[in-house]
């Protein structure tokens, strides 16, 4: 029997999504995404002839063989959507976790998977709170080695100065024994995702047109008037993003059908993964990642690095001074920094 939720779910008469983890108003896509159709978020990702449809596929394939090769004790899936990468994965043999933001989505798995509720179960949930979540629902506990996935784009629906943070919530989640996966849309195939998505289901993401109001071909970026925003990256992207943050990752060949044991990102067709060794509590990074980003002087050096959307900051002073690394290539600066920033801060 899934434990008692009644204590963590929000107010029935308030938008759980439109209120952040301070309890102000969020941004506009973030409500949307909150809002977003049951049948219509199902019906654009999952049909066969949806873009998507085999990278839905090969997600559950890596996720069944990771099951099958570690002894991972739960899978929790976070912003499970309709339950399409969690509710298939009955033959890993494993507890299954789902959590949404979404009330409509969590009541729409827990109806499409009553058959199964001795092994699955659904719960709306915070991501910027899912680790005190998770230890008020007595599954740290319960689990040792969960692995936790994110997937399809999900991390860059949501805002991105959160996004750290969701990422460093789930690697506590998933702790010293645990693995997290997330997954993206390939920013190389942006374009099959303009005209084979977004075009064909302007009802869930809005409508827009081709100018550069609404789609940045440069940074794979889409805003439609509905205010649904996503950005499509490339694996180098995640690798930078990763490093930023200090957490170094490997770039693997692009199409290999295998999963690295090493922290790593790999494109694979419509998709790219993330896969990540969870994290003890004390190591988390969300704290001091906050206090980042106030510094004029430090987003010019990030502007530099990541174009003008994106920006992290450091000591990019001292590194601009030392001469030993007036030749360094842009992300070892980029560690340097954080380094840098990590040791004033002590």
């Amino acid at each position: 029997m899934a434990p008692n939720t009644s204590a963590s779910l929000p107010a029935e008469n308030v938008n759980p999504k439109a209120l952040d983890h301070q309890g102000s108003m969020e941004h506009d896509e973030t409500q949307l995404w909150a809002e977003l159709s049951v049948d219509s978020w199902k019906n654009s990702v999952m049909s066969k002839e949806s873009v998507f449809y085999d990278l839905y596929i090969d997600t559950r394939r890596r996720l069944f063989e990771a099951c099958q090769k570690h002894s991972y004790d739960v899978v929790v899936e976070v912003g499970c959507g309709t339950g399409e990468v969690i509710g298939h994965l009955e033959g890993t043999g494993k507890p299954r976790i789902g959590v949404d933001i979404n009330p409509d989505f969590v009541t729409h798995c827990r109806e499409a998977y009553k058959s199964d509720t001795e092994h699955i179960e659904f719960h709306v949930a915070d991501a910027m709170k899912l680790d005190e979540w998770w230890v008020s629902m007595g599954y740290d506990k319960k689990y040792k080695a969960p692995l936790l996935v994110c997937p399809n784009n999900t991390i860059m629906i949501m805002p991105e100065e959160i996004r750290d943070t969701v990422i460093d919530k789930m690697r506590v989640v998933a702790g010293l024994e645990g693995r997290i996966v997330v997954t993206f849309w390939n920013g190389r195939m942006f374009a099959h995702g303009v005209l084979g998505y977004y075009k064909k289901n302007s009802d869930l993401c809005g409508e827009f047109d081709l100018s550069k109001d609404h789609v940045d071909w440069e940074s794979r970026k889409i805003e439609t008037l509905s205010s649904y925003k996503s950005q499509w990256h490339t694996a180098e992207e995640v690798a930078r993003w990763m490093s930023s943050v200090l957490i170094p990752v490997t770039i693997v060949e692009p199409e290999l059908k295998e999963t690295h044991e090493a922290d790593h990102v790999a494109e694979y067709g419509m998709g790219v993964y993330l896969w990540l060794k969870g994290i003890s509590p004390e190591n988390s990074s969300s704290g001091s990642a906050r206090d980042y980003y106030d510094s004029k002087d430090s987003q010019t050096f990030y502007r530099t690095v990541w174009g003008e959307n994106n920006t992290h900051v450091g000591r990019h002073d001292l590194v601009e001074q030392d001469p030993e690394l007036s030749e360094a290539d842009l992300l070892t600066k980029i560690r340097k920094a954080q380094e840098l920033q990590e040791i004033g801060r002590a």
